[in-house]
């Protein structure tokens, strides 16, 4: 299980009022897991991966 953390930051243009705001979610991807948890070297090396970003992917419909 993976929990995907969301931070959305705002600011309004009248008054200038900004902050931020935090969504968390679970979601099952063993691909992704696989990778994220594969790590460890030695007592003097590391290995780390991160998820450094995602992207909304639109797939095209099939034209029937």
């Amino acid at each position: 299980m993976i929990r995907l953390i969301l931070k959305t930051t705002f600011q309004d243009e009248h008054n200038g009022c900004s902050g931020e705001e935090f969504e968390t979610f679970d979601i099952e991807n063993d691909k992704l897991e696989e990778i994220i948890t594969r790590g460890g070297r030695s007592e003097s090396a590391h290995l780390r991966t991160q998820l450094i970003g995602c992207e909304v992917v639109e797939i095209p419909e099939a034209n029937a």
